[in-house]
C-alpha cells in the first residue's frame, strides 16, 4: 500500500509503532498553529519518504548533501530502516490535502569515523520540504532529537554543513552547538554539541 495513501481522509490515524517509538510520538502546533506530528520513520515510509526527498528543490538538497546527486532508492531504503537506539530518523508528519505528508526529517547515525564512534559520537543531519521552512519546525526537530539521542546514550552529535548555510548554522548555535570553520576546508563548517560529560 502506498504509504501517502494509508490514512487517506483520516489524518488523525496513527500508524502501528513498537513501544520504544510510541514514546518518541509528540503532537505540536507550529507558530502559525499548523498542527505536525513527530515520530521516528518506520520502513513502511519508504514511498512517503521518497516523495519527500524527490520534492526537495535543489537548492534544498544541495545544501543538505553537500552534492547535487539525488539519493539512490538503497539509499532512500535505508532511510527508513533505522536500528534504535544506535540509529534514528525523526520525521515531521503534516495533513496535506487530506493526506498524511512528510514535511521534514531529523536523524542521527553512528560516526563513520569508528575512533568517534566508540567514544559514542553520532553525526545527525535534518532538513525541511521548503514550504515548511522558516516555520519554527527545524527548531523543535532538532530539538527533539537532541533529547532523543541523549536518552539513547549519545555522547556527542556532529555535522559538517557548508559554510554559506546560514540557516543551519545559527540554528545550530541557537540550540547550543558549537561551530568552528573546518580548517581543511574553508567551504565547510563543523557542528558539535556534547550531550554528556
Amino acid at each position: 500500500m502506498d504509504a501517502d495513501r494509508e490514512f487517506a481522509g483520516d489524518c488523525g490515524a496513527r500508524p502501528d509503532l513498537p513501544d520504544w517509538a510510541q514514546a518518541l510520538v509528540e503532537d505540536l502546533s507550529l507558530r502559525d498553529g499548523t498542527p505536525v506530528t513527530l515520530r521516528p520513520i518506520r520502513p513502511q515510509d519508504l514511498p512517503r519518504h521518497t516523495r519527500f526527498v524527490r520534492g526537495l528543490s535543489p537548492h534544498t538538497g544541495y545544501m543538505r548533501l553537500l552534492s547535487p546527486r539525488m539519493p539512490q532508492p538503497d539509499e532512500l531504503q535505508r532511510m527508513t530502516e533505522t536500528d534504535y537506539p544506535h540509529a534514528l530518523a525523526l520525521v515531521a508528519i503534516a495533513c496535506v490535502d487530506g493526506v498524511q505528508t512528510e514535511v521534514g526529517v531529523a536523524r542521527y547515525a553512528p560516526s563513520v569515523d569508528a575512533r568517534a564512534a566508540a567514544r559514542g559520537s553520532a553525526e545527525f543531519a535534518i532538513v525541511l520540504a521548503d514550504a515548511w521552512q522558516s516555520r519554527g519546525l527545524a527548531r523543535v526537530l532538532l530539538s527533539r532529537l537532541v533529547e532523543a539521542a541523549r536518552a539513547a546514550g549519545v555522547r556527542e552529535l556532529s555535522d559538517v554543513t557548508l559554510h554559506e548555510n546560514a540557516p543551519m548554522i545559527g540554528l545550530a548555535r541557537a540550540l547550543g552547538f558549537t561551530v568552528q570553520r573546518d580548517p581543511h576546508d574553508a567551504r565547510l563548517t563543523r557542528l558539535r554539541k556534547a550531550l554528556a560529560e
